[in-house]
């Protein structure tokens, strides 16, 4: 740190006190070393508790905690949250998840498991699940759960009333609760599974010198890079992807079952079926859909994705459709569409289309469910079927929307 004392007025001394963006704005604009170490030091251990729960390999855990850091370094300019925990918590099981599917490592007294199976899947499990929990909720999870935080702590780290924090975390543990139990964890306080492990203060230097350094280990680059990458595709894929199908700001015609990228011929129907019974079909798919679908959930490559919003209603009223939709960050937008379907296709296909694009889509109807899914460039080739095993062209990803209909 500078020594002059005026130098020493424009950068005030480093201390808990300081919030995590300024830290990073200190790094980010003058390569203040000591505030990124300060940002490394605050969180830790929280992040080597996730590493070590998620990867039983200690050698696999090293590697996600030094990915993560330089994460946090790489993308230090554009942090402006008084608090990163949430953000580095999800890139951080995010890292953790990909080593955890990569090949086994031969295994050395260094890097030779260390916990029961059973226990390390049910940590994984419950670290996957908290880290797909929105910003708001995923935070105070984050401060209270896993890094031991009193509310009143948290609430001063992130700028948030005490109550904020206190109710926001209630509900996050139900949440967590309900999602767990679906995967067949019920643990009656599951949390409690995990605990912040303690970290050595010679892996804190080496991921500072790791982050801020001129080289960095090409293994840990790499995963660095992979992590960023997917959350860069994440948000504004999904919320493209879903202007373009929800039709709001323009007005939007769906047909469905035609061929490739462009209507099938007049007159086209099913080997086997009449015009009259393609006709019908048609109609009794038409008052199966009619009425109002929310939005339930969101997949991408098979991953439940956090919520972007706070409701999105379709209204299918015969051959008219209108639509809304309101963002989390308080973003609406409604309008009209037509839309028109063949059934008979299997699964049945569905064209988006205006004059500047066009998105090609399956759905699948089963009651008061909908599920509607298209690849990553929906207007380059269709997915052909809902599993997600079963759809890469030129690696795009597959997203799939789950609705509701509403009684």
């Amino acid at each position: 740190m500078p020594g002059h004392p005026l130098l020493r007025f424009l950068h005030p001394p480093l201390g808990e006190g300081v919030p995590d963006h300024e830290l990073a704005r200190r790094y980010a604009g003058t390569g203040d070393e000591a505030a990124f170490e300060l940002l490394v030091r605050r969180h830790a251990d929280t992040v080597w508790g996730a590493c070590r729960q998620v990867l039983r390999d200690h050698q696999a855990a090293e590697d996600a905690f030094q990915a993560a850091f330089l994460a946090l370094a790489r993308k230090a300019k554009s942090i402006r949250t008084p608090c990163v925990a949430g953000w580095l918590y999800r890139v951080t099981i995010r890292i953790a998840l990909q080593l955890r599917t990569a090949p086994a490592r031969e295994t050395t007294e260094r890097s030779a498991p260390t916990d029961d199976p059973d226990r390390a899947e049910i940590a994984a499990a419950i670290h996957e699940e908290v880290a797909r929990l929105a910003e708001k909720y995923r935070l105070p999870v984050v401060l209270c759960d896993l890094s031991g935080l009193t509310h009143a702590e948290a609430a001063a780290r992130l700028g948030w009333p005490v109550g904020t924090v206190s109710g926001r975390l209630s509900l996050a543990r139900e949440q967590l609760r309900s999602r767990l139990n679906r995967r067949g964890v019920y643990a009656p306080a599951v949390l409690t599974t995990l605990a912040v492990g303690s970290v050595a203060t010679a892996q804190v230097r080496t991921a500072v010198t790791n982050a801020t350094g001129d080289t960095v280990p090409p293994a840990i680059s790499a995963l660095t890079d992979g992590a960023l990458s997917a959350m860069h595709w994440n948000k504004p894929l999904l919320i493209s992807a879903l202007a373009v199908l929800v039709c709001a700001v323009i007005t939007t015609a769906v047909v469905v079952g035609q061929e490739k990228t462009k209507p099938a011929p007049a007159g086209t129907e099913p080997p086997g079926l009449t015009a009259a019974q393609l006709q019908e079909k048609e109609k009794a798919a038409m008052d199966a859909m009619k009425g109002t679908w929310l939005l339930q959930k969101t997949f991408m490559d098979g991953k439940e994705q956090d919520n972007q919003f706070e409701y999105w209603r379709w209204h299918f009223d015969g051959r008219d459709v209108k639509s809304e939709y309101k963002m989390l960050d308080g973003t609406t937008h409604e309008g009209s569409s037509t839309v028109t379907i063949n059934p008979t296709t299997n699964p049945p296909e569905m064209n988006v289309y205006n004059k500047e694009s066009l998105l090609l889509a399956i759905y699948h109807q089963d009651g008061d469910r909908l599920k509607i899914a298209i690849l990553g460039r929906s207007e380059v080739e269709r997915p052909r079927s809902f599993d997600p095993k079963d759809k890469r062209v030129r690696g795009m990803p597959l997203i799939i929307w789950e609705l509701k209909k509403r009684k």
